[in-house]
């Protein structure tokens, strides 16, 4: 391993190591469990410590605390209902392509077997990057394709979760004045096996290949969201959040990468200018009727001027009230602290490449009494 990076348990996989190595001696590699992690070719390494300067968990890492708190939503329904809480994100976007700008963020692959980040340029395309993914996007080319992008003058939009976000910043070793990110409340990265190996036993149960998935279908309600997989044949399936495979190993955290359970950045160290959530506190906020209608509402935290500029040239299209941030924190904790890490992680892993994702969460993913009720009665 490269001296120079950060230890293995700490890696996010965000790939800054990768894209700043001028003698492309690093690259990420999937692990056993399917995470990336930089591996070095000793051959090609100049020793010249890039790579480490970039890392974002051996740096010091930024203090944005919240300037502003609103709870808000798109006034678009159709948007929103496309969106796993408010659609803000995708309000934001707009405005930045309107100006002639590029705008980066997750999306799946062709295939759907994975994520990747992708730039977008128009606003058909955004459709792209809208929904909760769960799944660990690999980076790509996106950190030097968005320098490329800024030295020509462009502005440039890049969402991630707040590690991506943070290492895209260290790559670029300032914060250029067109540069707009907008990170997400993260409550942790899947790795892609899971999700490939649900993938496949939904082909074999269906009898046809999976096309599309909506891992937030909100057609019950925000607050009864459900995993959606679409099939070539055009038929469809829903799994709940406790019945679900996936969501019950990605909610139960038996199914993220090592680095999530110690994450630093939480509280004040989002890297930045916007973090946007769902706003699960909303229950205990005295709210207008149209921000807490079951739709789908965003806690949108602004940390930066350019933050705040940014969010007032998309504010008439949305409905908003300004909040207390620490009153809606209090109900999100994965923007505050790390995930807890289950006993059984490790397991859940080996199991998953004997047996399958079913078996996987079936047993080490239990369902509490109140879960089981839940199922029982069909919620």
């Amino acid at each position: 391993m490269n001296t120079f990076l950060c230890e293995r348990i700490s890696c996010t996989g965000c790939g800054a190591c990768a894209a700043v190595c001028a003698a492309g001696a690093i690259a990420l590699r999937p692990d056993e469990e399917g995470f990336l992690y930089p591996e070095t070719d000793g051959s090609r390494c100049l020793n010249c410590g890039a790579c480490g300067a970039v890392c974002p968990v051996a740096g010091e890492k930024e203090s944005r605390p919240v300037l502003r708190a609103l709870a808000a939503r798109c006034r678009d329904e159709a948007l929103r209902r496309s969106s796993s809480s408010g659609g803000i994100f995708s309000l934001l976007a707009q405005r930045v392509l309107a100006r002639g700008g590029a705008v980066y963020g997750a999306a799946f692959a062709p295939d759907l077997r994975s994520v990747r980040h992708i730039r977008v340029d128009e606003p058909a395309q955004l459709a792209l990057l809208r929904g909760s993914k769960y799944i660990q996007s690999a980076p790509e080319d996106s950190f030097s394709d968005a320098a490329q992008q800024l030295k020509r003058g462009r502005w440039v939009l890049y969402s991630g979760t707040p590690c991506q976000t943070a290492a895209l910043k260290r790559f670029l070793g300032d914060d250029p004045e067109r540069l707009l990110t907008v990170d997400v409340i993260c409550h942790g990265a899947a790795s892609p096996a899971p999700w490939q190996t649900y993938l496949d036993e939904a082909e074999r149960s269906a009898g046809a290949r999976p096309c599309a998935a909506n891992l937030r279908d909100k057609s019950r309600g925000w607050g009864k969201y459900r995993a959606a997989l679409f099939f070539e044949d055009g038929t469809r399936t829903y799994g709940t959040r406790i019945g679900d495979p996936f969501l019950r190993a990605y909610l139960q955290n038996a199914a993220l990468r090592e680095s999530c359970y110690g994450c630093p950045f939480k509280g004040e160290h989002f890297a930045g200018d916007i973090t946007l959530g769902d706003l699960w506190g909303i229950r205990h906020l005295s709210l207008p009727p149209e921000l807490n209608d079951d739709g789908g509402t965003s806690l949108v935290l602004l940390r930066s001027q350019k933050g705040r500029t940014l969010w007032e040239s998309a504010a008439r299209e949305a409905l908003s009230a300004e909040i207390d941030a620490a009153q809606a924190l209090a109900c999100n904790s994965a923007a505050l602290r790390p995930v807890k890490r289950p006993a059984a992680r490790d397991r859940f892993f080996s199991l998953l490449r004997q047996e399958g994702l079913q078996a996987a969460a079936k047993q080490l993913c239990p369902l509490s009494f109140k879960e089981r009720i839940k199922r029982l009665l069909g919620r």
